[in-house]
């Protein structure tokens, strides 16, 4: 039963809220709460029904949660059905007034116990801010519960017994399954009266016959104005991340949010093909407010046409002109007047003879010949769990850099500078002392280890110096702030157009991404931070995690924990991985095929130009001479 249910609320990879309440919340006892992947789900129902037994009342999230602890409504991400609690109704009166009502036959129906949980799924996933208000709207059309309308709402999962009636044994079980029914949101939505919530105050309908202060007139005047040179967008095309984008200039401007909803619902909507559903517009502009990042009416009207730019557009320098939308027929021609394409190809032959294009070689042989991941002009990724060496990786790859004598950049978005700095300083001396936790010694001991650091170390704390930067998200005071990704592209752009041969960023779950769609956000980062390379000598790596669902799995681009145009997009993608293999048989570069041990494995998930097969492996053995890798052979 909870794999069928689970089937119409999650997909398998989905990270699902299991709450255990106590039968008397004032009781004293707590609630116990799992998080688990929506494909485990049914392997905990040994655990619940023991915990059923005890009185606890068993829920699950109907939405899933971004990660192992997210319980809030910002935790919750876009989930697949839109759903209704019917309380005190038998199941078959319930049916039968959705029935009457008009609304479609749902997917599925619960008999909860004490009423009727009904659920319809969407053919795509909505966002929990679109959901709140259809879920809100739906209660009211079907005098169910208009209070469980929040993106975190729990709701019973069936199979268990709803403890809160002592007088009988009432057991949620599914009453009504109909996988085949999937309906678009607009479309079930389209079946009752929209409501709209205010804030967390109170509710009231959509604001069709709103009228305007005299004194709020010509704000809004100014606002028309404005939208009468905004063009419509095409279904398809970014309507909602346009109207996203036009609330938070708005309010930017001055107005409020329902002068917002206002102008764009009668000034920009109508130019839209076709125009947007009301409700959606409203989301959008509540979701504008919720991320701007600047202070209301910061910003006066300005000319339409400078602000009608990408938001990439706002960053400074060459990147703002690559990054600007043009017209088709402003596209640049593949070649310039006068020049042939045999010139364009000869001029990059002459870029690898002046040695402009040269791939730096890697210090371990088997990698160095088969996965050339310093090849200039091109962004790369190092993924792989916490605590798998990643790294030590990229840190060799810009001690490899510098030794060739060119320059390397790593920022640092997780740890403090002085942390890298020990852990450059053990590649360099190939002894693992200078990151030794003083605190381990005994007290009359650390004084004159510490001399001794200085001493010995002090040398390789300045060389690396010279490549780690300070970590931008801790300030001179202590305290912590986020770095968004216009400050990354314009720091990488900076430095390559300084002559930076490698930059190593660490890692992506530190930088903030603007609205609600953050894998689009990602997508554009990662082309602009692809164009930055190509237009100069560098390298890229970035430092992604691997995706918790991925279970260790290497074997696809997309494990990841980031958009899928990282993988599509990137030169290369390596996987490192703490893996002891023993007795295992190699091909090495020398021809050599023998048996070694191994404790690490560096994965080739995509090398465009290697001879690399994708899916092999190089075996290494890491950290028998001080942190470093020794390079065993591919497997």
């Amino acid at each position: 039963m909870i794999d069928k249910f689970a089937s119409i609320l999650f997909d398998p990879e989905d990270i699902v809220e299991v709450r255990c309440t106590p039968k008397n919340r004032g009781g004293g006892e707590y609630s116990k709460q799992y998080w688990v992947l929506a494909e485990d789900l049914p392997d905990l129902s040994r655990k619940l029904e023991h915990l059923n037994n005890q009185g606890k009342n068993i829920f699950v999230g109907v939405l899933p949660r971004t990660g192992e602890g997210g319980g809030e409504d910002g935790d919750c991400l876009p989930g697949q059905v839109v759903w209704a609690d019917i309380e005190d109704v038998t199941p078959d009166k319930a049916l039968r007034r959705l029935e009457r009502l008009g609304l479609p036959s749902p997917t599925m129906a619960l008999n909860s116990g004490g009423g009727v949980h009904v659920y319809w799924k969407l053919d795509s996933k909505a966002y929990p801010e679109d959901l709140k208000i259809a879920v809100y709207s739906l209660a009211k059309h079907v005098q169910g519960d208009a209070k469980v309308f929040n993106p975190s709402r729990v709701l019973r999962l069936p199979g268990f017994v709803n403890t809160k009636y002592e007088d009988s044994v009432r057991i949620c079980e599914i009453i009504h399954f109909e996988p085949s029914n999937v309906y678009s949101l607009a479309d079930l939505s389209s079946k009752f009266p929209a409501t709209r919530l205010l804030g967390l105050s109170g509710v009231r309908k959509l604001p069709e016959g709103t009228t305007t202060p005299p004194e709020r007139l010509e704000v809004l005047k100014r606002a028309f104005s404005y939208l009468d040179a905004v063009p419509g967008v095409t279904q398809g095309d970014g309507q909602n991340n346009k109207a996203h984008e036009l609330a938070k200039r708005l309010r930017d401007k001055g107005l409020n949010l329902d002068e917002v909803y206002l102008a764009l619902r009668d000034r920009w909507n109508p130019k839209c093909s076709p125009p947007m559903d009301l409700q959606e517009i409203y989301s959008c502009v509540e979701n504008g407010f919720k991320y701007a990042r600047k202070d209301a009416g910061c910003e006066p009207f300005q000319n339409v046409e400078a602000e009608e730019r990408p938001e990439r557009a706002k960053s400074r320098g060459k990147r703002s002109q690559m990054a600007r939308t043009v017209e088709p027929e402003e596209l640049p021609t593949p070649k310039k007047e006068g020049k042939s394409y045999t010139d364009t190809v000869m001029g990059r032959y002459r870029e690898q003879v002046e040695g402009k294009l040269n791939v730096i070689p890697l210090p371990w042989p088997a990698l160095a010949e088969s996965c050339p991941i310093l090849f200039p002009r091109k962004a790369g990724i190092i993924t792989g769990n916490p605590g798998e060496g990643k790294t030590f990786l990229a840190l060799h790859l810009c001690k490899t850099v510098k030794d060739a004598g060119q320059i390397a950049k790593y920022l640092p978005l997780e740890d403090d500078l002085a942390y890298y700095l020990q852990r450059g300083a053990a590649i360099s001396s190939g002894s693992w002392e200078p990151s030794k936790r003083i605190n381990e010694l005994p007290e009359d001991m650390r004084e004159r280890f510490l001399t001794k650091l200085e001493k010995k170390y002090g040398q390789y704390f300045e060389w690396w110096g010279d490549i780690v930067e300070d970590n931008p998200t801790i300030c001179d005071n202590g305290e912590i702030r986020a770095i968004d990704s216009d400050w990354v592209l314009d720091w990488a752009d900076d430095q390559c157009e300084d002559g930076a041969r490698l930059l190593v960023i660490d890692s992506l779950a530190q930088i903030e991404f603007d609205g609600r769609e953050e894998w689009k956000a990602q997508a554009t980062f990662w082309r602009t931070l692809l164009g930055i390379a190509n237009r100069s000598n560098s390298t890229i790596i970035m430092i992604i995690h691997l995706s918790k669902t991925a279970k260790g799995d290497f074997s696809s681009i997309y494990s990841v924990e980031a958009s899928k145009r990282f993988g599509d997009l990137a030169f290369s993608v390596l996987g490192l991985q703490q893996k002891k293999l023993e007795d295992t048989v190699l091909n090495t570069s020398d021809g050599f095929r023998g048996m070694v041990t191994s404790n690490c494995t560096l994965h080739n998930m995509k090398c465009r130009e290697g001879t690399l097969e994708r899916g092999a492996q190089v075996a290494f053995r890491f950290g028998r001479n001080g942190p470093s890798f020794e390079d065993l052979g591919i497997l």
